[in-house]
């Protein structure tokens, strides 16, 4: 019977170990990525309901701005409060228009941020998809070995239960 390098496949285990565990922790970084591309897609959403709720707001601030300078044609020092309190209104309307701008900002920056995490996505998964062919090599391999160190063992106690029984024995040959 031939000896069985147990160290090695000690060793053998502990790198698949090793490999296995490289799998969960890149899985895990994965799901987190998508966790993250979810929330930047609800926030997406957001952003485009910020986009429209700030064109409605320019448009409404210009057509606040054409009815304020037609009513300044229109009425003359009897309305001079009122114009007052209007002007005053266009200040908070540019003050809105400011923070929608800072908005906007801050939009394109979450969307950089998005392309950013999603090209890094892709490279998770090119990195996973070769973690995994890496895995099934190894396992191939590691398979490989076990069967060449098992097989000749496996022969003789075949061959003897044959050769109890009948006039023949069997021989096996790995071939990769």
């Amino acid at each position: 019977m031939q000896n069985i390098d147990h160290a090695h496949l000690s060793s053998e285990h502990q790198q698949f170990k090793s490999e296995e565990h490289k799998l969960t922790d890149i899985d895990r970084q994965l799901q987190s990525f998508e966790t993250h591309i979810k929330q930047q897609q609800t926030t997406q959403q957001h952003i485009m309901v910020i986009q429209t709720q700030l064109h409605s707001l320019e448009q409404q601030l210009d057509q606040q701005q054409q009815r304020i300078l037609q009513q300044e044609k229109t009425k003359g020092d009897q309305q001079e409060s009122q114009l007052h309190e209007k002007r005053l209104a266009l200040t908070e309307l540019e003050q809105d228009r400011k923070i929608l701008s800072q908005t906007r900002q801050q939009i394109k920056t979450l969307m950089i941020e998005y392309k950013e995490k999603d090209r890094q996505i892709q490279q998770l998964k090119i990195e996973e998809k070769r973690m995994i062919n890496l895995y099934t090599i190894f396992s191939k391999e590691l398979m490989y070995v076990v069967l060449e160190e098992t097989l000749p063992t496996l022969f003789d106690i075949i061959n003897a239960y044959l050769a109890q029984v009948v006039d023949y024995s069997v021989f096996f040959e790995l071939t990769r």
